[in-house]
């Protein structure tokens, strides 16, 4: 937090610093704790709450910020929207089933990597599927192939269950128009 701090004055439209453990001294800050009670807290008075703010969402409204390396640039953050996130795990669904899937789904990437977040967090979210993580993931290198990006909301191809060639990375998804190329400025 000390790294922060100095820095607060460059962020006016921050509302809240929420801390893991305890609060700051700082005004507008919450612990973990208290902001998960004042949750419990405001469900209990209204109910209807969580499907109020539900209804205000919009398809084009930012869901997620996914922030970048910055490979091809400076590091930055990937905004994806409600209906950009929606298609990604739609898409995907429709290539792998849920009996492709079985009830227990292998997570390998980073938390915060997009292909994770997305196709992993949220599809095994909407489909209620248990996560099982990868301790180390040099087991599995040898077996990963794939292109996509952060600013593609992940997956532009998928090697589906059924459909799988060697040293293929599938096909490309319904939707997506892609390109390859070998460096930045060469086609």
């Amino acid at each position: 937090m000390e790294k922060l701090k100095p820095h607060l004055h460059e962020l006016p439209d921050l509302k809240w610093l929420i801390c893991w453990d305890d609060e700051l001294d700082e005004e507008n800050s919450i612990s973990l704790e208290a902001l998960e009670n004042r949750g419990a807290e405001t469900l209990a008075a209204s109910p209807g709450v969580i499907g109020d703010v539900e209804n205000k969402i919009q398809p084009d409204d930012i869901a997620i910020i996914i922030y970048t390396s910055g490979t091809t640039g400076p590091p930055k953050g990937a905004c994806l929207s409600h209906k950009n996130v929606l298609a990604q795990v739609t898409l995907t669904g429709q290539l792998i089933t849920d009996d492709q899937l079985g009830n227990i789904m292998m997570f390998f990437l980073p938390l915060a990597h997009v292909g994770e977040r997305v196709s992993g967090q949220f599809m095994r979210i909407q489909r209620g599927i248990t996560a099982a993580y990868v301790d180390d993931i040099t087991r599995i290198l040898d077996d990963l192939e794939g292109y996509g990006q952060t600013e593609t909301s992940c997956f532009c191809t998928l090697c589906s269950p059924d459909a799988y060639r060697f040293g293929s990375v599938g096909r490309t998804l319904p939707g997506v128009e892609l390109k390859t190329a070998d460096e930045p400025s060469n086609d």
